[in-house]
């Protein structure tokens, strides 16, 4: 995000991230999302983890005509074969940031199909109902080797992508 600011942002508007966290727990999940929903100068959930959690808030999230639930499976963090993980690795680097994780890679790259998003809905008064259009019309984008892309409409599954891989005794994936 700080990648993006830089750059003046997303048509002259700068992103502002706030992280809530629920631990896990579906109920505080709720909570979180009543909260940012009746926070009108919040426009979109992201990188919201958890299937019992998504279950819990989706109903309030789209009732609110607001972001959407993107889950995935990604590439594998720490290989270089992708050019999405290479450019995720660069811009941790950047910001001082070494170890990298699954959740680090998916937020970065949520972030940037919501950049594309943002783009779409242009310089006009940016709402909710924007966004989640722009997001459901948006055509296919390449992450770099990675893509995404919603010709189905609902239910908004954005990636078919799958990698195997092996989780080592130290919790990350073997190459």
């Amino acid at each position: 995000m700080s990648q993006i600011n830089a750059r003046d942002g997303v048509n002259g508007r700068k992103l502002k991230f706030q992280m809530m966290d629920d631990a896990y727990v579906p109920s505080r999940s709720v909570e979180n999302v009543k909260a940012m929903l009746a926070d009108s100068s919040i426009v979109a959930l992201q990188t919201c983890v958890g299937t019992p959690n998504n279950a819990a808030t989706l109903g309030m999230i789209e009732a609110a005509g607001s972001g959407m639930a993107l889950t995935s499976v990604l590439p594998n963090v720490n290989s270089w074969k992708m050019p999405i993980v290479r450019e995720y690795q660069a811009a941790m680097r950047e910001g001082g940031i070494t170890e990298f994780s699954g959740t680090g890679l998916e937020a970065y790259m949520n972030m940037r199909v919501m950049m594309a998003a943002l783009e779409r809905v242009g310089r006009g008064e940016l709402t909710r109902a924007k966004l989640r259009t722009a997001i459901a019309t948006l055509p296919k984008i390449d992450l770099g080797g990675f893509s995404v892309d919603f010709p189905q409409g609902s239910p908004f599954v954005g990636s078919h992508f799958v990698e195997l891989g092996v989780l080592g005794s130290n919790g990350k994936m073997l190459v």
